[in-house]
């Protein structure tokens, strides 16, 4: 399978004097094989969300390239790089699911806001939820899923409904509206 995202020689430098410069991103190259799913782990610090970051382009990069789908989104201007965030979805290391709804409601969630009928949305979340093996979970919130599973979460319980979750948001982003907050 060829590559889906490929970096190259990635770095980002932050000046923070005139002798002192921090290399949060240090010539990462990697490899994305299409279909792959990657989790980014490292210490406090290490240039993990500054690595995300610069694959959305929220950052810039000081050097290097990032080629997806063989075209390199450091030279997209701002109508390519929209474009590009709309197929494109990253789960910060902050990402939580919403404490006050179960499983089935944290996976139902963009369904709701896509303006899904209950039926179909009921339909389509149960379907998400088979497929993960989730479906006797469905009705748990993080509340009652920590204390039957104590201090002993399983991280790939957890990886499962937040990819389900990220999944269904993908599938019908076409059908959410953005709405801007003002403060």
């Amino acid at each position: 399978m060829s590559d889906f995202i490929k970096i190259v020689n990635l770095t980002k430098e932050y000046i923070l004097s005139e002798e002192k410069i921090l290399k949060a991103v240090h010539n990462v190259s990697l490899d994305i094989s299409k279909g792959d799913i990657y989790g980014i782990m490292g210490l406090s610090g290490a240039g993990k969300s500054t690595l995300i970051r610069l694959m959305n382009r929220l950052e810039d990069a000081t050097s290097g390239q990032i080629i997806v789908n063989e075209k390199n989104i450091l030279d997209f201007d701002e109508f390519q790089l929209r474009e590009y965030r709309k197929k494109v979805g990253m789960i910060f290391q902050h990402f939580n699911l919403l404490s006050s709804r179960t499983v089935e409601g944290n996976v139902a969630f963009a369904l709701e806001i896509a303006g899904w009928n209950t039926v179909d949305r009921k339909a389509r979340v149960d379907e998400l939820l088979e497929i993960v093996g989730l479906t006797e979970k469905k009705m748990y919130t993080q509340v009652s899923y920590q204390v039957v599973k104590s201090k002993e979460l399983r991280l790939q319980e957890h990886l499962q409904i937040i990819q389900t979750f990220y999944y269904q948001m993908k599938q019908h982003q076409h059908l959410i509206q953005k709405q801007q907050i003002q403060y």
